[in-house]
């Protein structure tokens, strides 16, 4: 399973879509994530970019994920 996320404007919003995208994968077969390439329209303008730092957002999925 391959999902293609755009960061959310607010940094925030953008670790708790990715924490909840990784859940999913987690409660199913797995996948990978990629951040930064909408799923619309395709071609080279589906690759966004993104400025999200991807250690902090190890550590912040963890965070969000790891039961209370």
């Amino acid at each position: 399973m391959l999902d293609f996320k755009e960061a959310k404007p607010n940094v925030k919003d953008a670790w708790t879509d990715l924490a909840e995208a990784a859940v999913c994968f987690a409660n199913s077969a797995g996948g990978t994530i990629v951040v930064g390439v909408a799923d619309t329209p395709g071609g080279k303008q589906a690759f966004k970019g993104c400025s999200l730092d991807s250690d902090l957002l190890r550590q912040k999925i963890y965070h969000l994920t790891t039961p209370g």
